[in-house]
């Protein structure tokens, strides 16, 4: 291939590869994150759910909240040993249908 072949395929080659590094990052930031924000506010029924009942009295108090949390850190740390239970096994003899 001569020179002259060799940059006439490098100019017409290279538009095509440039446009591989074109940006499409602008129509993509526009709607970034519109499919979560969606979904979000279709899992939500009502978000002010909570402020209609601030008035009430909380079920536990903090000392309870406290200890339980504390109980539920402590049983996966020194988990309790498990129950072994045998299905299917017993000890006395069969009262066999041929006898």
């Amino acid at each position: 291939m001569t020179s002259a072949r060799r940059l006439a395929a490098s100019v017409l080659a290279a538009p095509a590869l440039l446009a591989g590094c074109a940006s499409t990052s602008p129509d993509y930031d526009s709607r970034f994150s519109d499919t979560t924000r969606t979904l979000l506010q279709q899992q939500v029924a009502d978000p002010r759910a909570g402020l209609r009942h601030a008035d009430r009295q909380p079920a536990m108090d903090g000392r309870s909240v406290r200890e339980a949390g504390a109980r539920q850190l402590e049983s996966f740390r020194a988990p309790p040993a498990p129950q072994q239970i045998t299905l299917g096994v017993s000890g006395g003899s069969g009262s066999g249908a041929g006898q």
